[in-house]
């Protein structure tokens, strides 16, 4: 089969979607499906089509003020993608497209309407609190306008938490169009190390090594809780956020407390393994893709105490559920460093989670059977 992946941005723009978007082309690939993926150029210098892995990547110029404004990853596209599109799908076989939200998904879609081409959704997050009224806004807009248009037409609907797929339920998605899977990471390439190589990693990112890292890794924006993860900072541990965002700029600065920006892959799993602790108190979020590599490397982990959890089976004694304030989030910190036997116990809980169920080869075959009815 011939497949376009559709996804808002795409490496070198760093994000969990991008990450996955990128595991599944390879994936593709592999499996001896032809792949184009198509998204939005980032910055200028960025090339507009290159091949990379065996797939090719076609970027459109967009811009990108939202996100630099409101922290919220938005570009907008010419209206002539719509055409673009049109005539780009030419010869595919499938379309399939990352989230609904995005100008390119709902080109894409129309694209995909057209040509009468067989279309899919990967559908990442719900509805999304955010401090703006403009942004809610803007967000009950797009998923009523165009959002439950492009449910309508996918044939299947890939989500990841139970949160997702029941924001697609009350949209309306009928059970039977929707795959509750887990995302996936390489279990291999994100995994622990020994104390040593943990003291070595410290000293290559020149951080004290006598005290513990506390780690958070996202957009440095409100709905991921990097506020409260500052907030909740102690000079006893360094704290390590990891991500891009504007907000940040404009809070002080405190002992101990690293902004680090965003990181490359390979620094990112350096990061997870240099820590003791990862800390991701967002709202709406689930088992995303940051905490499966933080678990894949060992890490205790501390997040919201969402009662959607509750449905994974999960032991609340391994892993910590705490409420989205700084000082519950501080005194779990607390706790978690204080108990060195339960530390261990903890980290080697996460790993184990993250081998039964969070490896991207054993999990990426349930997406790949929505094809077989185009193969058959």
């Amino acid at each position: 089969m011939r497949i376009a992946l559709v996804v808002h941005y795409f490496a070198p723009h760093i994000g969990g979607m991008e990450e996955v978007v990128k595991k599944q082309a390879e994936s593709l690939v592999a499996a001896g499906h032809r792949v184009t993926v198509f998204t939005c150029r980032p910055v200028a210098g960025v090339p507009l089509r290159e091949t990379t892995d065996g797939y090719e990547v076609r970027r459109l110029r967009a811009l990108n003020f939202i996100e630099r404004k409101f922290g919220v990853t938005f570009p907008l596209v010419s209206p002539l993608t719509f055409v673009r599109f049109l005539w780009e799908f030419r010869g595919y076989d499938a379309v399939h497209i990352h989230d609904v939200f995005y100008m390119t998904s709902h080109a894409a879609a129309f694209a995909a309407w057209v040509r009468r081409l067989p279309m899919y959704v990967t559908q990442h997050v719900a509805m999304v609190d955010h401090p703006s009224g403009l942004v809610m806004t803007v967000q009950k807009l797009v998923y009523g306008l165009c959002g439950q248009r492009i449910f309508a037409q996918a044939r299947r609907i890939v989500c990841y938490n139970t949160n997702v797929r029941d924001f697609l339920l009350g949209a309306g998605v009928p059970g039977r169009k929707i795959l509750l899977n887990y995302n996936g990471v390489d279990v291999a390439y994100f995994s622990p190390v020994d104390a040593a190589q943990k003291r070595a990693l410290k000293q290559k990112y020149d951080l004290p090594v006598d005290k513990p890292v506390v780690l958070f890794v996202g957009r440095l924006v409100p709905k991921k809780g990097f506020d409260i993860v500052y907030a909740a900072h102690d000079p006893a541990w360094t704290t390590l956020l990891v991500g891009g965002g504007h907000e940040a700029a404009e809070l002080p600065e405190k002992p101990g407390l690293v902004f680090f920006g965003s990181a490359t892959h390979e620094r990112l799993r350096d990061l997870y393994r240099l820590s003791d602790v990862f800390v991701f108190p967002a709202i709406g979020e689930m088992l995303t893709l940051v905490m499966q590599e933080a678990m894949a490397s060992g890490l205790p982990v501390i997040t919201t105490n969402d009662p959607a959890y509750s449905q994974y089976g999960l032991d609340d004694t391994k892993l910590h559920f705490v409420e989205r304030t700084p000082q519950a989030v501080g005194r779990a910190i607390r706790d978690v460093l204080a108990d060195t036997g339960a530390l261990e116990v903890r980290s080697a809980y996460a790993r184990q989670i993250a081998l039964a169920r969070f490896s991207w080869q054993a999990n990426y075959p349930q997406e790949l059977a929505i094809y077989e009815r185009e193969t058959a």
